[in-house]
């Protein structure tokens, strides 16, 4: 039974007695007094302590701490020799008893006040516990003193209950400081502990607290408040030890505070098929902890760069162990797959590209992997496609070709005239895979429009045309976030099903059968519900866009669609009545109208806040309306009209074919790239204030990735070799 608390649960009694010249040896009791030097007869009474050494049985707590590993008791009065007993079954002053062995020993006291020094003994003279108690001996009657031995302590083992809390929640976890003595019994209370001991905690940033470091006593109760940050120290864990005076750093056992990161997901373009830019369960990356944000780790690509990363949290079956994996390709069709919190490489697939030499749009004219990749967490897949249009399914851990899918891809592209720009959109209630394509720099012949794959039995993708099965050139679907996914899907996705995008231009004007330049709503088996053309033109003053969908949390009972034209206006669409047009008091120039690319873009949303986030790549050529480049914030009301609420006049105005990036939320704080600035920025979603800010290398085209914890950025890639490079911070 060595170690349980329970058997270091004995009591102790000192018992002083008159004796006298007449009483000497005349006690039929108790057996001879232990001599003195130090105090005479004449001058002293007899003074007895009863023990009881526990043993064979586990008993209630009594008023003194005596191990059952207790051999002998030393005593010394008032500073004098000590006086040592054994307390042994064959010792004449010891005697069986219930509980264990019943010892009594007697001393010589002198009369008066006196200290009594007591500690009890192992077999090898080690001290066990012990006390130094006043006491006052008075002649002539019983005296009777009470004594609680406090125990040495020899070991300390450091126990946390919860060594592992969700990290990101604040919470305070008990300490539990277990004290053994030199044969390894548990010390028990009441009393303190002879020698105290003293918590230490090696987090050196404040993350941790001890609540106490000095601990006196087995009753004492520290405790360890975290206030949800991630931990820094090696390992991404505090260290709790403990020391008491006489114990060797060997025989102290430490605790391991390592609170359990979140492995979550940023599964697609945006977060979600609706296109929100928001990441709502993100708990470490705050406004708390923005302004700390600092780089982690950077990886260079293999090409040009502009698809939004993926992550995918606590990914099985990877070779070194369960990891979040980060997903992201290059315009040269490298697809990568790294350890998103150290950026290590963990696989690597080089799929197809396509060289076309008279379009300048990426870098050489090679069109590669431009489209964001997406996640499947049911089937443990990630898609991609490449720069000729195949898809490709991986297992998301090992990077084989997925179980039941062709291993040379499915083909997204009607022929190799087209290009896939924007990202892959999953209906996973539905188990369809869509992907939006446009033309190389309009070089004719070609088509816009949107292809449709079945992820559970991959086959022939299926297709919508803009312009119609037999029509023109034109009516490319250009948006970084490719087509998006009506946001009721995810509570009924029987009943909401249908996509939506926005089209580019052609010379045809729209008709029953062609919808360039408009807000399309497609069903699953690819037929127009709905559509408009705000503001047709011809002029290549089309949507370079993917609309942003989303139920406003105000009181406005619409879904909206909201979308931004090269024209420089911001259109709002009831998505149930597209066919009336955009909302009357919602259309709104936000820019100045040009053929360049830079009002393009996808806009963000928080149900946290109520706003909306637009990315500007120009002032308004309305003066009046006082809306200026940068990042805008809108609300809106109950009404559904929609208000400025703030602006961010950051990043350049009006830079040809070079659009500010698409913002993201996370955390309540609102992220921002600006284009060939080449700064990223964190601002406060409510009001707009800076929060943070850095300055990259490479212009910035793609919309930030904020999920547990860091924030990662990509930038295209400028200069010789053109290859861009992905930026990971931290706190």
């Amino acid at each position: 039974m060595r170690g349980a608390g329970a058997w270091g649960l004995p009591w102790l009694v000192l018992i002083a007695l008159v004796v006298g010249c007449a009483h000497r040896g005349s006690s039929s009791a108790l057996p001879p007094a232990a001599s003195s030097t130090s105090h005479p007869a004449a001058k002293s009474a007899r003074a007895t302590v009863v023990i009881l050494v526990p043993r064979g049985t586990p008993h209630l707590r009594r008023p003194a701490y005596v191990s059952s590993a207790t051999a002998a008791l030393s005593i010394a009065i008032n500073g004098g020799a000590p006086l040592a007993v054994a307390l042994t079954p064959t010792s004449p002053n010891c005697v069986a008893a219930t509980l264990g062995l019943q010892c009594t020993i007697a001393v010589d006291a002198p009369v008066g006040q006196d200290t009594f020094d007591v500690t009890a003994l192992d077999q090898a003279s080690r001290a066990l516990s012990h006390t130094a108690v006043p006491a006052t001996i008075v002649a002539g009657q019983s005296n009777a003193l009470a004594l609680t031995l406090d125990g040495v302590v020899a070991q300390i083992v450091v126990v946390l209950p919860s060594p592992s809390p969700p990290e990101g929640v604040a919470t305070t976890v008990p300490v539990l400081v277990k004290a053994l003595d030199a044969d390894g019994y548990a010390i028990v209370g009441p009393g303190s502990y002879a020698n105290s001991i003293v918590l230490t905690d090696t987090d050196p940033q404040g993350t941790t607290a001890l609540s106490a470091t000095n601990v006196v006593a087995p009753s004492a109760a520290p405790t360890l408040a975290y206030n949800g940050m991630p931990l820094t120290t090696a390992g991404a864990a505090a260290s709790i030890g403990a020391a008491a005076a006489g114990v060797p750093a060997s025989a102290v056992t430490g605790a391991l505070f390592a609170p359990a990161p979140p492995h979550d997901d940023w599964p697609t373009f945006g977060y979600d098929s609706a296109r929100h830019g928001y990441n709502p369960k993100e708990i470490l990356l705050t406004q708390a902890s923005v302004a700390q944000l600092h780089l982690s780790w950077q990886f260079v690509l293999s090409g040009a760069a502009d698809d939004q990363p993926v992550v995918a949290g606590n990914v099985q079956n990877v070779a070194a162990g369960p990891a979040d994996v980060l997903f992201v390709g290059d315009e040269r069709s490298a697809f990568f797959a790294l350890n998103a919190a150290t950026g290590a490489l963990l696989w690597k697939k080089q799929l197809n590209s396509q060289s076309v030499p008279t379009c300048s749009d990426m870098p050489g004219g090679i069109f590669g992997i431009s489209g964001s990749a997406v996640i499947e967490r049911a089937t443990n897949r990630v898609y991609v496609a490449d720069g000729t249009g195949q898809l490709y399914a991986f297992d998301m851990g090992t990077g084989t070709v997925a179980a039941g899918w062709p291993a040379g891809g499915v083909a997204m592209l009607p022929d190799q005239n087209e290009h896939i720009y924007g990202a892959l959109t999953l209906d996973q209630a539905d188990h369809r895979i869509y992907a939006a394509f446009g033309s190389h720099c309009d070089i004719s012949p070609w088509r816009g429009g949107i292809a449709e794959v079945s992820t559970s039995s991959p086959g022939g993708a299926a297709f919508f045309y803009t312009m119609g099965a037999t029509g023109g050139s034109g009516g490319g679907i250009w948006g970084a976030g490719g087509v998006a996914l009506d946001p009721r899907n995810a509570a009924n996705p029987s009943a909401y099903s249908d996509i939506y995008a926005l089209t580019g231009n052609a010379g045809t004007p729209p008709s029953a059968t062609a919808f360039p330049e408009s807000l399309v709503r497609v069903n699953a088996a690819l037929s127009v519900v709905a559509a408009n053309a705000p503001n047709y033109s011809s002029a290549d003053l089309d949507f370079g866009a993917t609309p942003l969908l989303f139920s406003p949390a105000n009181g406005c009972t619409r879904t909206l669609a909201v979308g931004k034209a090269k024209n420089g206006q911001l259109f709002v669409w009831d998505a149930d009545a597209i066919g009336s047009g955009p909302l009357p008091n919602d259309t709104l120039q936000i820019g100045t109208s040009s053929i360049s690319g830079y009002n393009v873009g996808v806009p963000a949303y928080s149900p946290q806040t109520g706003l909306f986030y637009v990315e500007n790549g120009s002032d308004s050529s309305l003066t009046t309306t006082g809306i200026l480049h940068g990042l805008l914030a809108f609300a809106v009301d109950s009404q559904c009209n929609i208000a400025l609420q703030w602006q961010r006049t950051v990043g350049p105005n009006k830079v040809y074919d070079s659009p500010p990036a698409p913002p993201s939320v996370a955390g309540n704080v609102v992220y921002y790239a600006d284009g060939p600035n080449n700064d990223v920025f964190a601002f406060n979603p409510q009001s707009g204030a800076q929060l943070w800010t850095t300055k990259l290398g490479g212009y910035l085209f793609t919309a930030p990735t904020v999920v547990n914890g860091r924030l990662y950025v990509v930038s295209f890639g400028i200069g010789t070799g053109g290859q861009g490079t992905l930026y990971a911070f931290a706190p």
